[in-house]
């Protein structure tokens, strides 16, 4: 009876998984059928200003829990580019009627992008000024997180040490 109540469950949260997914992939798919000249044209800009295409259409995301409830955030990216051995995630604005947002919104709003994705920066294209931004952050982190950072990595350093002499030593 148990075996079969955690069937059900197990079966009903993947078929719940795989639709969520299916239902995720058509949305970008629909997102994109109608932006294809978009998506070329910024491409064509972008590897003139000496940009190299790596991905297309990257997704990143994370979920917060507060007491009992969850909340999920996903993002988005165009394009991840690489130019002088730096990595940078792509958001094109392409409606002709959009304006540009301002400094502060855009590195507000892009900020999960650029933690998330572990890039040198954002870059914006607007294809309808042909402008390019580049959103760049300095993050400063306190003492005691670099500290802490600088102490785990030499406990994963020494016990790779100690890992190796013993097998150095062991005959």
């Amino acid at each position: 009876m148990v075996i079969g109540f955690l069937g059900v469950m197990g079966s009903t949260l993947v078929f719940w998984y795989v639709a969520r997914n299916i239902r995720l992939r058509r949305t970008l798919r629909l997102a994109w059928s109608g932006m294809d000249g978009h998506r070329t044209a910024a491409r064509r800009f972008l590897e003139a200003q000496g940009y190299e295409l790596i991905r297309q259409t990257e997704t990143a995301g994370w979920i917060g829990y507060a007491d009992m409830q969850s909340h999920e955030e996903k993002f988005f990216v165009d394009f991840i580019v690489r130019k002088d051995g730096a990595y940078y995630a792509v958001k094109v604005i392409c409606a002709e009627g959009e304006s540009e947002s301002t400094a502060h919104t855009l590195l507000a709003n892009c900020f999960p992008l650029y933690s998330l994705l572990d890039v040198k920066g954002i870059l914006v294209v607007n294809l309808h000024r042909e402008t390019l931004h580049i959103l760049d952050y300095d993050v400063f982190i306190p003492k005691f997180v670099r500290w802490r950072r600088r102490f785990r990595l030499s406990g994963v350093f020494a016990v790779g040490v100690m890992i190796g002499m013993v097998l150095l030593n062991h005959h």
